[in-house]
């Protein structure tokens, strides 16, 4: 099990560029997996704030160990606000998402992370890969 709570808040003026944002997105690490940041490769869809709130929760079940390949899979569930004084931004109320996800770890060295995840507001569904070191 693993589960992580984050929050911050920005002070004075800022621009677009520094505003938080929750969602899936390559350059990101504020992950709300029903989410997803981009709409047609262009970022923006994502909500953004001055402010944040974000629990991300999962379970992984060791699937398959062979030595060369490890897969584990398993649920996980993400909450989350985020807000804008000005109203311009942020959600107006809460964001729950829920899905499963796959990681597969291939000579011990290289990670590949599958999410599929569903916005429990909206309905929709985002399917996201991702592949480290």
């Amino acid at each position: 099990m693993l589960g992580q709570l984050r929050a911050a808040d920005t002070f004075g003026r800022v621009t677009l560029d520094q505003l938080f944002q929750l969602g899936v997105e390559r350059d990101n690490d504020l992950w709300l997996r029903g989410h997803a940041g981009t709409t047609d490769s262009r970022k923006g869809r994502a909500p953004l704030g001055r402010r944040y709130v974000l629990l991300n929760s999962e379970i992984d079940k060791h699937v398959y160990d062979g030595g060369l390949i490890a897969l584990k899979l398993g649920p996980f569930v993400d909450t989350g606000a985020i807000a804008d004084a000005t109203g311009l931004f942020g959600s107006q109320r809460w964001l729950w998402d829920i899905g499963v996800q796959g990681k597969v770890r291939i000579f011990g060295r290289l990670s590949v992370l599958l999410s599929y995840g569903r916005d429990l507001r909206t309905a929709q569904n985002v399917f996201y890969a991702t592949a480290s070191r």
